[in-house]
C-alpha cells in the first residue's frame, strides 16, 4: 500500500464533552476521553471544555497520534490517554492502515 494522505470523514456527529477533550483525541460514549480499552463513540475534531458541543468523526480513516508503536494493518483499541495502540484485552476500535514505529508518530486508523 503507497503512502496514505489525510482524513477522511464518512459520518460525523455531535457531542456534549463531560470532561476536556482534545482535537484527534478518542472521544468514549460519555463524551470524555477514551480509557483504556474503552468502546469509543469517535474521533474530536476539536479541543472542547467540559460542558461544550464539539463534532465527533464516527466513521472513516483518521491520522491520530500513536500511543505506541503499531504495526500496520493490526487492530487497535484506545489507551488511559485516548490514544490508539495494539489491541490487547480491550475493544477494538479500528484498524492501522499504516503503521507507527514510536508513541507520537501519526498513524492512519480505520474506524468503522
Amino acid at each position: 500500500m503507497g503512502p496514505l494522505q489525510g482524513s477522511i470523514s464518512a459520518l460525523t456527529i455531535t457531542a456534549v464533552a463531560t470532561a476536556e477533550v482534545a482535537s484527534k483525541q478518542l472521544v468514549g460514549f460519555d463524551g470524555a476521553p477514551a480509557g483504556d480499552g474503552d468502546a469509543i463513540l469517535g474521533v474530536a475534531q476539536t479541543d472542547a471544555a467540559v460542558g461544550a458541543a464539539f463534532a465527533t468523526d464516527v466513521i472513516g480513516v483518521f491520522d491520530l497520534v500513536a500511543g505506541a508503536a503499531i504495526p500496520a494493518f493490526s487492530p487497535v483499541q484506545s489507551n488511559a490517554d485516548g490514544a490508539p495502540i495494539v489491541k490487547a484485552a480491550g475493544a477494538q476500535i479500528g484498524t492501522a492502515l499504516t503503521a507507527a514505529a514510536n508513541p507520537g508518530d501519526i498513524v492512519k486508523i480505520l474506524i468503522k
